[in-house]
């Protein structure tokens, strides 16, 4: 007989009597239970039964959605500005989207544990330590806001936003730590530091305050010339508004009227503080694209042509177009005519169409796919390289570019020591790209790739 009141222990009558009622409660217990687990699988096939049932129903009854409201409609229809208005871009929508590209980048188990900062080290040497630590700080702040570069925004009133996060930067600086302390023999200090930056709260400031905007599709271009025929200023802007005419006609969306408040006589290239003045004032009438320049025109003498006495005019006109929100310029033209017509009013037009017509051809061709690469999303691959001057930012691009005649570089920003490019890569070789940067001598980069086409590269 078995033991079932477990090993070394004797069964007598009693024991086997309480055992066997032990046994019958189990069995009962057991049968409880069964029952119990085939209701709840009945009731949950029940329930699927019924929700499958209801959803084909729902379906069946589905009507067109209406098409009438722009209410009614959701998403990108429903956020797209009416026609002629403005997008602004808001501090809710910076965080939204940068938060929507973070999760992409992450699986659900690692959403749990982002700390969404972003840190950086720097070694520096000065005399005071607190002077130190503002001036890494500061450092910290720009990198950070130049990587909006790196998704599909940039940054307006750049002349401005360094004194601005000197003045107001600390509430953005989640942390500073002093990894390393060394004093100098000449008595000044080194220290080795890691400052935290807040990244939400920064974009969230700078998107309130204007500093950031998203790039159009068709820039907003101002023209600003100084136009002068015989050293004296031509009247009426003539030579500006024969050369917007032109550029309207290659497509280009000019709309100088924006700034004719600030005058639009100038040459903005010869003069820098006036340039700086007149992108300030582009960046908050919402100008993107700055073309300026100079027309010099000269009287020819007359001649008689077939009894008929002609007017001869002779003039140059170079422009630069310039991004407003670097100051950087992106194409130049030069181009030079000679025009006669039967009184002196004739021969300036004539020549004013013979110059604005090439420089306008010139400035504009390829423009929209240039802008598209440059700009917006349009290129293969997207690099956010940290920790470069330009002596090393020149030296990555021109290695990249060497890997092949197709290849195409385009810098879209380098603010602190932040550069953002865009690179068009045959085929899209992605693995051949990177293969390509490795193997570059100075400098060296430490690559991560934060989704795809997109690449951090950190200086080492």
């Amino acid at each position: 007989m078995v033991n079932e009141l477990g090993p070394g222990l004797e069964s007598s009558p009693r024991a086997r009597e309480t055992a066997k009622r032990e046994s019958t409660e189990r069995r009962s217990d057991v049968g409880s239970l069964a029952k119990n687990k085939a209701a709840a699988r009945w009731s949950f096939g029940a329930w699927a039964a019924l929700l499958a049932v209801g959803g084909w129903i729902g379906l069946g009854q589905a009507q067109e959605p209406r098409r009438g409201r722009p209410a009614d409609r959701g998403g990108a229809e429903a956020a797209r500005p009416a026609s002629g208005e403005e997008a602004e871009v808001t501090a809710a929508q910076v965080i939204a989207e940068l938060n929507r590209r973070r999760r992409s980048r992450v699986s659900a188990a690692e959403r749990a544990r982002i700390d969404n900062l972003k840190t950086f080290e720097y070694s520096l040497e000065g005399t005071e330590e607190a002077q130190i630590l503002q001036e890494a700080a500061v450092r910290a702040l720009k990198n950070t806001a130049a990587l909006l570069y790196f998704e599909n925004y940039v940054l307006l009133g750049r002349d401005l936003l360094e004194p601005y996060l000197r003045v107001y930067g600390d509430r953005f600086v989640a942390r500073r730590v002093i990894k390393e302390r060394r004093i100098l023999a000449d008595g000044s200090r080194r220290l080795r530091v890691e400052v935290g930056v807040n990244v939400d709260r920064l974009y969230e400031d700078l998107a309130e305050k204007r500093f950031v905007a998203k790039p159009k599709v068709r820039p907003i271009v101002a023209v600003a010339i100084e136009e002068t025929l015989d050293g004296a200023p031509i009247a009426q802007a003539q030579a500006r508004r024969a050369l917007e005419r032109e550029l309207r006609a290659n497509e280009l969306r000019v709309e100088s009227e924006r700034l004719e408040p600030i005058g639009l006589g100038l040459d903005l290239t010869a003069n820098p503080q006036a340039l700086r003045r007149f992108r300030d004032e582009a960046q908050r009438a919402n100008v993107d694209v700055i073309i300026t320049g100079r027309l010099r025109a000269q009287s020819q003498p007359d001649r008689v042509v077939l009894f008929d006495q002609f007017f001869f005019r002779e003039g140059e006109l170079h422009l630069s177009m310039i991004r407003v929100d670097t100051g950087e310029v992106m194409r130049e033209t030069r181009r030079r005519a000679t025009a006669n017509g039967l009184d002196p009013a004739a021969a300036l037009t004539a020549l004013l169409e013979a110059v604005a017509q090439p420089a306008a051809a010139g400035l504009t061709e390829g423009f929209f796919t240039a802008w598209g690469r440059l700009m917006l999303e349009q290129s293969d691959f997207r690099l956010a390289v940290i920790g470069v001057d330009e002596t090393r930012l020149a030296s990555l691009t021109h290695w990249i570019r060497s890997a092949s005649p197709q290849v195409e570089v385009f810098v879209k920003s380098f603010y602190g020591d932040v550069a953002v490019v865009n690179v068009v890569y045959p085929g899209a070789d992605a693995d051949r790209m990177i293969e390509v940067i490795r193997k570059s001598r100075v400098p060296q980069f430490r690559i991560v790739q934060t989704e795809e086409g997109r690449f951090e590269l950190l200086a080492l």
